[in-house]
């Protein structure tokens, strides 16, 4: 991928949120490496890569990867070729995660590879984006070109989205939480639908994700408090239910990101999967969300 807590957690988040958002921050530069992220110039790979950037309940502000864009090469047809394309947060861009290959490189070389063509990769994704902003990247030319050409499109976006809850006005059960989630429903749901409008590629596919937890998690939520935690699963699992009816809709693809970060019933912990600022992944949790997308499209 968000709820920061009533009183008690108010003073814990003050501390911990000097580097922390998946909540709502400002857009940071996209990180761009191989098959880093950009709205204007992705990263783009070609067979295997690395990528990095950032996401808000998540540290999102200062997670971004400083590497040089690497010039966007031409993806028109799909002679020999499985072009993937990622709309999205900090989550695959390999924010925090220094040397790490994204997730989203991975699914499209593994998908090429089974299909024995090249792979191409481009990371759209950019640290701290909203569904809104995801909805802009899709007025751009560049961004609907790729969109065009790709085989498969994977979005995962909305944990910045969601509201602030530091200071207890916004838990899961109240009417601002629901509102947003309702809000957030409809902007997915037309990011999709654009993204099937875009698409020209034989049998194109529209891979939707959740999340594991819309704010940090592991040993780093842990220091928040356990109402912090309590409060970002109940939001995560609102949302993940919402992002899978937006899915079944609009005939995309859903993929489960929390099974496999903290088992069916939530009990797991995810820290061994989590870079060190407990909300995006480490080289362990970007090889688990590569197995979740790849094992959604049944491949």
């Amino acid at each position: 991928m968000r709820s920061r807590l009533a009183a008690v957690l108010m003073a814990l988040l003050v501390i911990s949120t000097a580097g922390c958002a998946r909540f709502p921050s400002a857009a940071a530069a996209p990180g761009t490496s191989s098959s880093g992220a950009g709205s204007s110039t992705p990263g783009v790979s070609s067979g295997t890569g690395t990528s990095g950037a950032s996401s808000s309940w998540r540290p999102d502000s200062t997670g971004s990867s400083t590497a040089t864009p690497t010039p966007t090469p031409t993806l028109a047809g799909h002679a020999g070729r499985y072009v993937t394309v990622e709309l999205a947060d900090s989550v695959p861009s390999a924010a925090n995660c220094p040397g790490c290959v994204s997730y989203i490189t991975q699914v499209g070389d593994r998908l090429a590879d089974r299909a024995g063509v090249t792979g191409v990769v481009v990371n759209d994704a950019v640290a701290g984006f909203t569904s809104s902003q995801v909805l802009d990247q899709l007025g751009t030319d560049g961004v609907r070109s790729r969109v065009a050409d790709a085989d498969l499109v994977v979005i995962t976006v909305g944990a910045n989205d969601l509201p602030d809850d530091s200071d207890g006005s916004c838990d899961p059960d109240s009417g601002c939480a629901r509102m947003a989630i309702a809000e957030l429903r409809t902007r997915l749901t037309t990011i999709v639908q654009q993204v099937r409008a875009l698409q020209t590629a034989a049998d194109a596919k529209v891979v939707v994700s959740g999340y594991w937890n819309v704010g940090v998690d592991g040993a780093v939520g842990r220091q928040n408090g356990q109402q912090y935690m309590t409060t970002s699963r109940t939001m995560t699992r609102l949302f993940n239910a919402m992002v899978v009816e937006v899915a079944a809709s609009q005939k995309a693809i859903y993929a489960d990101f929390s099974t496999l970060f903290i088992g069916t019933d939530g009990s797991a912990d995810p820290t061994d999967l989590l870079a060190s600022d407990g909300d995006h992944p480490n080289a362990a949790g970007h090889a688990r969300l590569s197995d979740a997308v790849v094992s959604a499209l049944g491949r």
